[in-house]
């Protein structure tokens, strides 16, 4: 099973985040960012973390540091058993 951090909170697969009400699902306003992880990093880590700071800045969201992305990383990836490699995808949206 695959677990997923929501807000610092790791979560099981198939748990329920959203509602009728998100504005990612109503009118499209969010980000999506995908990431590859393998030999236990974040391949090209610095240019996605400074696109997603670039995006959530135009986008007018709360600011994300390089640092907070990266422990979120490693909290999943530890979570999950520290899989030799996977896919990663950071979404941002507004509740």
């Amino acid at each position: 099973m695959a677990l997923f951090n929501h807000n610092g909170t790791i979560c099981p697969e198939g748990t329920s985040l959203y509602t009728l009400r998100n504005r990612a699902l109503r009118y499209g306003e969010g980000l999506i960012e995908t990431m590859l992880w393998q030999h236990q990093k974040v391949r090209l880590f610095e240019r996605h973390s400074k696109r997603l700071q670039d995006s959530l800045a135009t986008l007018e969201f709360p600011s994300f540091s390089a640092e907070q992305l990266r422990k979120a990383i490693h909290q999943v990836i530890q979570a999950n058993g520290e899989p030799e490699k996977g896919m990663l995808r950071a979404q941002f949206f507004r509740e």
